[in-house]
């Protein structure tokens, strides 16, 4: 499988778990996911606002 293609399902994966920890999605679906410079995702979506994504012991966080 491509990088592309495994930072594009991981994006997804996100996006779920982010949308369904918040009571109104307005974002929109992913449009754009890189690694930042720590290895951390990153997600942009429709309406341009993007979220840094990493795994912890209690779960996914986002900032």
């Amino acid at each position: 499988m491509s990088r592309m293609k495994e930072l594009s399902m991981r994006a997804e994966e996100c996006r779920q778990v982010h949308m369904a920890a918040c009571e109104d999605w307005a974002h929109g679906e992913a449009v754009k996911a890189w690694l930042d410079d720590d290895g951390n995702l990153c997600v942009q979506y429709e309406d341009g606002s993007w979220w840094h994504y990493r795994e912890t012991p209690d779960g996914l966080e986002w900032w």
